[in-house]
């Protein structure tokens, strides 16, 4: 069960954490001894944010990701497990692209880093949604160069974005994926979108973070 409560100022300051409701799931809290570590602050405040999107539940993901992610100012990162990987960086959002939005806001860009494997930069905190998808289309290939029916990462991205199931989330606010073909911005017709031309131009968070929240997310996702 997961509830919201302000921590005590002594776990703050260890923390380095600033005063707010924090989403903590009671049942694993208590059989850990009441010990709670940055990393399931981060994967709960994740969770907690795809049933309740607001702005102060995303700024707080951002400040407990940076309490966690280490000094490392690269700004092209990769991020691997033995199941996925996916490399986080800088994008020409003018060119081809698949993005996760939500509630007309720009989450995260996705690009073929050249090989058909991902490039990814985010430009808010993702919710669990949004990082489910992810891990999902950074799967390693299998040996005959397929991800699903795809040849690549970036083809199965492409095939599964911008599908039906993406209005009734868009509907819904919820996390969902869309296609670019000419750039973030320019619709198929090649007509302009204002606001996604505005959102194009938005400044993407640091590498670091990007590989510190889905590493996190990743390394909890079945621990809870």
């Amino acid at each position: 069960m997961k509830t919201q409560t302000r921590l005590k100022a002594d776990i703050l300051a260890k923390l380095g954490l600033p005063d707010s409701l924090y989403p903590i799931d009671l049942q694993a809290a208590i059989e850990n001894g009441g010990d709670i570590q940055p990393e399931q602050l981060l994967y709960w405040a994740q969770c907690h944010l795809r049933e309740a999107d607001s702005a102060e539940s995303r700024s707080l993901i951002l400040d407990i990701a940076a309490t966690i992610a280490p000094d490392d100012e690269r700004t092209v990162i990769r991020a691997e497990s033995v199941d996925w990987f996916v490399e986080f960086g800088p994008l020409d959002v003018k060119l081809e692209t698949c993005t996760i939005q939500r509630d007309g806001r720009l989450v995260a860009a996705l690009q073929n880093r050249g090989d058909g494997r991902l490039r990814c930069a985010f430009y808010e905190a993702p919710d669990s949604k949004a990082l489910d998808s992810i891990l999902l289309l950074a799967i390693h290939p299998t040996s005959g160069g397929y991800v699903y029916h795809d040849t690549s990462n970036w083809m199965a991205t492409v095939n599964s974005s911008g599908t039906t199931s993406a209005l009734y989330a868009d509907e819904n606010k919820e996390s969902y994926r869309s296609y670019w073909k000419f750039g973030i911005g320019l619709m198929h017709s090649k007509e302009l979108d204002d606001n996604w031309a505005h959102q194009a131009t938005r400044k993407p968070l640091p590498a670091i973070l990007g590989v510190t929240m889905l590493g996190t997310y990743f390394s909890l996702l079945n621990l809870g």
